[in-house]
């Protein structure tokens, strides 16, 4: 499938952002910095999301009825 690699890299990427995130909030860093990557890791998120339906459509593609 053509989104599934992209998809896992996506998800990773957006497991690290995470984990950068916790950190920096456990130090009590500047805020815009944590924000800014809160903001990245959501359009990951948007873009895993946007991948993975149109995946899920290719794997489900509608039958055509008018065809009969």
């Amino acid at each position: 499938m053509p989104y599934r690699n992209k998809i896992k890299s996506l998800k990773e990427t957006h497991r690290v952002l995470d984990d950068q995130i916790h950190h920096l909030e456990l130090i009590n860093a500047d805020p815009l910095r944590i924000s800014d990557l809160k903001k990245r890791k959501l359009m990951f998120k948007d873009e895993i999301a946007r991948l993975e339906k149109l995946q899920w459509e290719e794997e489900h593609e509608r039958i055509n009825y008018d065809d009969r």
